[in-house]
């Protein structure tokens, strides 16, 4: 695991009072229901966005994000 991930874990410098953990089980479904969600145009977005290298890492990182 990378150090600064690390670091995040241990201080929880970006933890907001809204912010909730999401067990490995749950992110499936969270995917799934915000594609539910989306027009046509951007769910081929979203599709694409696991699939691509620059997507995916912003994906992950704004997810882990919000």
């Amino acid at each position: 695991m990378p150090s600064d991930r690390l670091s995040e874990l241990a201080t929880d410098i970006h933890l907001t009072p809204t912010s909730i953990w999401m067990p490995p089980g749950a992110r499936e479904r969270s995917f799934v229901k915000i594609e539910g969600i989306l027009s046509a145009s951007n769910r081929n977005h979203w599709d694409a966005a696991p699939r691509t290298p620059f997507e995916h890492s912003y994906l992950v990182n704004m997810l882990y994000r919000g």
